[in-house]
């Protein structure tokens, strides 16, 4: 009776075990940064545990066929939106020419029109503080007009997305903006890169 007890105890610890890994498997995820385009918040060699349940989705049918008639993708978050701010892991657009996942900061949400000049990002016509970025990054003694160029709108169901290290990043200032549908976490901390941390899983910081 006592090594049918023990075993029992053994069997339900491996269940649970194995409910808590299946389970940190699907709202975890483990990425290595290649790149310096998120210099100096993520820098090469770095080890990102991501949230891949922050900006979990729902769909209500009815809503969601109608949205998909005009176009438009309905935001329906369990916990919360994508907000201005917040580092992404997203797959990249089926136009960009990149193979693995990509890791950038989040500038534009849907809705805004986000303008770039050598002053700095303007956020529907307001000057956008990024304190994340070294103070000279940006040159405020020139001047430097808006151009059609340096405007974006931020549409439905998209999101504006830019490296911290912008002259070294390819992002949504090249190849517009990015479907809500592609990101598939939020980057929760950041681990040294240590040669033990050095897992499979890659993402371009390019």
């Amino acid at each position: 009776m006592k090594y049918a007890s023990t075993y029992q105890e053994l069997l339900q610890l491996a269940v649970v075990v194995v409910t808590l890994f299946v389970i940190t498997q699907g709202a975890m995820q483990h990425a290595r940064v290649e790149g310096l385009s998120m210099a100096p918040t993520l820098v090469h060699g770095d080890h990102l545990v991501v949230n891949k349940l922050a900006y979990a989705r729902f769909s209500i049918p009815f809503f969601s066929d109608s949205a998909n008639a005009t176009n438009q993708e309905p935001l329906n978050f369990v916990f919360s939106a994508p907000d201005r701010g917040d580092i992404v892991i997203f797959d990249p657009p089926s136009h960009v020419p990149h193979s693995h996942a990509l890791v950038k900061r989040i500038v534009g949400v849907p809705g805004d029109t986000v303008a770039i000049n050598n002053h700095g990002v303007y956020i529907n016509g307001q000057r956008h503080v990024e304190s994340y970025l070294p103070g000279s990054f940006y040159d405020l003694t020139e001047s430097s007009t808006m151009s059609q160029s340096n405007v974006f709108e931020v549409e439905s169901g998209h999101y504006f997305v830019m490296g911290d290290n912008r002259e070294y990043s390819n992002d949504s200032r090249s190849w517009g903006t990015l479907p809500a549908h592609n990101i598939t976490g939020k980057v929760w901390f950041t681990l040294p890169p240590w040669r033990v941390w050095d897992l499979p899983q890659e993402i371009l910081g390019k």
